[in-house]
């Protein structure tokens, strides 16, 4: 089609924010250079951590996200040594036993633990253990998963940072060209 106008721009705009959402969803390199970013998990969603840490469970990425766990458990599974070099453990089922953070309940089963704290958050852990991931890793889940709004949002965000530290480092090499012509200019 050939689109003219105000309309024609605001569909190349679109075609333009889609692919650059997609580069980030499949070029690795691009991730790397995002992953830094993760406050901007708190500006787009407040973050649920568990108790005491840094760090969310499979349950509280896909609450965040707004998917199921099964959709995050398969991004998982295909993405594991990437998500992992940004920060993923394995909680013991006795993690709170003794932590600094005190549930005020603890049911105790045979094949796991439930924790009960304060502030309403109830953690089930089993006996294999509860997988955690660091912000680092729910950003970088964020920059793969293509069913949810609020990663397409994170990445929304990413790409304004990404486009604004790049039009930074143009004036700074600008600024730094300018003061080197005008050193040459004065010998």
């Amino acid at each position: 089609k050939n689109l003219t106008g105000p309309i024609g721009k605001l569909y190349m705009r679109l075609t333009k924010e889609q692919k650059e959402q997609e580069n980030i969803i499949s070029d690795r390199d691009m991730r790397d250079k995002c992953v830094g970013h993760y406050e901007v998990l708190e500006r787009v969603k407040k973050l649920l951590l568990l108790p005491g840490t840094e760090m969310m469970s499979i349950e509280q990425v896909a609450d965040y996200y707004e998917v199921s766990d099964r959709w995050i458990k398969e991004l998982y599974g295909y993405n594991r040594e990437e998500i992992d070099s940004d920060g993923t453990e394995l909680l013991p089922r006795n993690f709170y036993n003794g932590s600094e953070v005190k549930p005020i309940s603890v049911e105790n089963k045979q094949t796991s633990a439930t924790y009960i704290f304060g502030d309403g958050q109830m953690i089930t852990i089993n006996n294999r253990g509860l997988k955690a991931f660091s912000k680092r890793a729910v950003l970088r889940i964020g920059m793969l998963l293509q069913q949810s709004s609020v990663a397409r949002e994170i990445r929304n965000q990413l790409l304004n940072i990404e486009e604004k530290s790049s039009d930074e480092v143009k004036v700074q090499d600008i600024n730094e060209e300018q003061s080197l012509m005008l050193a040459v200019g004065m010998a």
